[in-house]
């Protein structure tokens, strides 16, 4: 038996066989250009689909995690949107006058090395998310389809150089039983999307990880940072049973899932789920909510190419609403903007979006947007106990001005 010694970056044991994870990179070759205005022309296409992918990858993402965790994906937008790393791109292009798959290359590269040389760890984590959005832009480039990098008939351990983000939130989670990397750190998107999905994990193993080959009978350690390579009979029975204890332990906390919270002081205390898609209810009413403290609108307008429809909205409030009961669902006014773009809507650009032209100023400014939601939500209200948030507000006015709109909407439903 040999002993590897990782970083734990996802609680959990995993006791199985190993499956190397193919690399997601792709061979770049430098080739000269002549045409600069159609090779630059070419990469702000590339740039703009990439984009579309990241939103499609991020709608979706919330149907399985939660929103500060799927906001990855959002941040990789912006990293797409930056002027710097985009300037570098076209930079190459211009000056070097290489195609746009090598500009991209040669820039990713650049800006990964830069974090990865930080002193932050976190920052450090974003190396990876740089080599992410890079070759996503490369296979654009090159018109390759998404692959799946991993597949197994049978759920295995999955070893790889290191996980993007994008890897670990669109793998088959019925196939793995935990992810095991030569790279990485507790804080890089990939480690955190591991926590969320529950997936034991151990990265920053080194070359110790190299000499592992393909079917090899591993034991996973996520909490200490273990690996064990060919363990004997009795580690196995050892760790087969502190999973056991694990379960028993997991059995015992569910049982108090639907008791009510109560504070030693005797306070009583409603908890409320947050969700981002009417998939969530059924986790939410699982787990013991008592309400949906927060149901995110914004799901409905992005990862699309126009704006959804009243009868659309409807449907979704409706299943929500429906399947609460009696309890109070809040739904959130839509929040687009800043962090959460919506290209069909050609919002303006800002030096800082985050306080800017968004939410609730953008549904006063565009009163029939809004008027659509609240006429949907308003419909829905008979169905379950609603009620309305408007976000990002930032002065008396704004909840004035916009509860004017919502009489006005239910006066002439009425």
């Amino acid at each position: 038996m040999k002993e590897l010694q990782g970083i734990g970056a996802s609680e959990g044991i995993a006791i199985g066989r190993l499956g190397w994870m193919e690399s997601g990179e792709d061979t770049v070759e430098k080739k000269g250009i002549t045409d600069v205005a159609g090779e630059l022309s070419r990469l702000d296409a590339a740039r703009e689909e990439t984009i579309r992918q990241l939103q499609s990858i991020y709608v979706d993402a919330l149907k399985k995690l939660p929103e500060k965790d799927s906001m990855i994906f959002q941040i990789h937008i912006m990293m797409m949107q930056d002027e710097d790393f985009t300037e570098a791109m076209r930079q190459a292009v211009r000056t070097e006058k290489v195609c746009a798959e090598y500009a991209v290359w040669e820039a990713g590269r650049t800006f990964s090395e830069r974090f990865a040389k930080m002193d932050n760890e976190y920052m450090r984590g974003r190396a990876q998310d740089v080599v992410d959005i890079s070759r996503r832009l490369i296979r654009v480039l090159q018109r390759k389809e998404e692959k799946s990098d991993f597949s197994s008939a049978e759920p295995r351990i999955v070893a790889a150089d290191n996980l993007t983000p994008s890897e670990t939130v669109q793998m088959d989670k019925s196939a793995v039983l935990a992810f095991v990397t030569r790279q990485g750190s507790r804080t890089a998107h990939a480690a955190i999307l591991a926590r969320t999905l529950g997936i034991p994990a151990v990265v920053g193993l080194g070359a110790g990880l190299d000499a592992l080959r393909e079917g090899a009978a591993l034991i996973v350690d996520g909490s200490t940072g273990r690996v064990l390579v060919n363990p004997d009979g009795k580690t196995v029975a050892v760790y087969r049973e502190k999973q056991r204890e694990e379960r028993e332990h997991r059995k015992k906390l569910l049982k108090l899932l639907h008791a009510p919270a109560v504070s030693r002081a005797g306070v009583r205390i409603r908890v409320y789920a947050n969700i981002a898609h009417p998939n969530d209810v059924e986790s939410a009413l699982e787990n013991g909510a008592e309400g949906i403290g927060l149901f995110r609108s914004e799901f409905l307008y992005m990862g699309r190419d126009s704006l959804p429809t009243e009868e659309e909205q409807f449907q979704a409030y409706k299943q929500v609403l429906q399947k609460m009961g009696k309890k109070p669902v809040i739904v959130r006014t839509f929040d687009i903007g800043a962090d959460k773009e919506v290209p069909y809507l050609h919002l303006p650009k800002e030096a800082n979006p985050a306080l800017g032209y968004r939410a609730i100023r953008i549904c006063l400014d565009r009163k029939e947007l809004f008027r659509t939601q609240l006429r949907a939500l308003l419909r829905a209200s008979a169905f379950g106990n609603l009620q309305i948030m408007f976000p990002m507000i930032v002065s008396p006015d704004e909840v004035k001005a916009a509860k004017a709109v919502l009489e006005d909407v239910k006066s002439a439903l009425s």
